[in-house]
């Protein structure tokens, strides 16, 4: 995973190049990334922020709601935690008073303005308009987008554990069984394999088989329609995300035929990903890929990087002109419309200096999984 020297020293580099005085991050991505710790309620309680702010020369302050000062003091990397009072305390409140003691009130400050609420945006520029404020999501997000050996060694060893949870719930399903109870499986699978959380669980299939988001519930699985799951965990702050697409029984020619098609769609775009490749170019090759397939292609984009973020950037889409580096990684998830559904398979891959190196198959997905049969 990332470590404070690395996260932090990105972080100068973008006060550096941008020629900031103050770096600030809100997201709990990027609160993530640079005090090494995120809290729940950052997600479902927005208000109740959580902030860092980097500057030059002095130690980056951690701001945050006091509730939680034993997290933030067991987890942290951080040693400048300064928690606030919730209901007392206005965070930009306390925030403005870090800039103004660090002696930046009127300085060039960087901070995720595609974040923050626009009534937080106003109230700290009230508390300091003499301030230059800059939108700097962006350039943090770039900074995540080459990930370290170590970053990279938990993305895989997780993602392989979310295959392994998909790979095992399947093979104990039977037709007949409520939906919900092969998302319980994958879920009770990658939790005994470390994960701490579920990030988004998808399964789609008989009368949900069209709905690209759909949701296990009650309904008895139906034989001879596809299964298809798109399934992810939190991992101490990562994320999973693997798509699969099996068969209940009895896997028709139709359906076998559409599959490894697609398969060899997925292969095409993997063998592309190479150093000095655009993002672009990808996904254009995937579009002649689809069309040599005899396939129909819609997608408006074909993949994506994954990290603190589900969907981070380089995106594999038609407008994104970044060219692929070592230290990269996208989830590439070609899929397509079929008679009876949506046939959906997803995959991690490495950009490396040689060949792209699959990170994500914990088993062979070459061929159709057939279940029940």
């Amino acid at each position: 995973m990332i470590t404070r020297e690395i996260a932090l020293a990105r972080a100068q580099q973008i006060i550096a190049s941008q020629k900031l005085d103050a770096l600030v991050v809100a997201s709990p991505w990027n609160v993530r990334y640079l005090a090494g710790t995120y809290f729940l309620t950052q997600k479902v309680i927005p208000d109740r922020l959580a902030l860092v702010v980097v500057t030059p020369n002095a130690e980056p302050s951690f701001i945050y709601c006091s509730i939680e000062d034993a997290s933030a003091q067991d987890e942290s990397w951080l040693d400048d935690l300064r928690g606030y009072t919730e209901f007392v305390d206005r965070p930009m409140h306390v925030l403005a008073d870090q800039l103004r003691v660090r002696g930046i009130a009127t300085g060039r400050i960087g901070i995720e303005t595609d974040y923050l609420v626009s009534t937080h945006s106003a109230e700290l520029r009230a508390e300091l308009p003499q301030a230059d404020f800059v939108a700097a999501q962006g350039w943090v997000d770039k900074a995540r987008m080459i990930k370290t050996p170590e970053e990279i060694a938990w993305l895989g060893k997780t993602t392989l554990a979310t295959d392994a949870a998909i790979r095992a719930a399947f093979a104990a399903t039977q037709i007949g069984e409520p939906q919900f109870n092969v998302g319980d499986r994958m879920v009770a699978h990658a939790r005994r394999s470390g994960a701490d959380g579920l990030q988004h669980l998808v399964l789609a299939t008989g009368d949900t088989a069209f709905k690209v988001h759909a949701v296990p519930d009650i309904t008895p699985l139906k034989a001879g329609v596809p299964l298809r799951v798109d399934f992810g965990m939190t991992w101490h702050g990562y994320l999973s995300d693997i798509a699969r697409t099996a068969f209940l029984a009895p896997l028709q020619p139709r359906q076998a035929d559409t599959y490894r098609r697609l398969e060899a769609v997925q292969q095409t775009v993997i063998a592309s990903l190479r150093a000095g490749t655009r993002a672009c170019d990808a996904y254009a090759l995937c579009a002649k890929a689809y069309a040599r397939q005899g396939l129909p292609f819609g997608m408006p984009h074909i993949g994506h990087s994954i990290g603190l973020v589900l969907h981070e950037k380089p995106m594999l889409h038609p407008r994104d002109e970044t060219v692929l580096m070592p230290g990269m990684v996208f989830m590439v998830e070609p899929a397509v419309v079929a008679h009876d559904g949506v046939y959906h398979t997803e995959d991690m891959v490495e950009i490396t200096e040689g060949d792209p190196r699959v990170l994500s198959r914990s088993a062979d997905w070459a061929e159709p999984m057939e279940i029940g049969g």
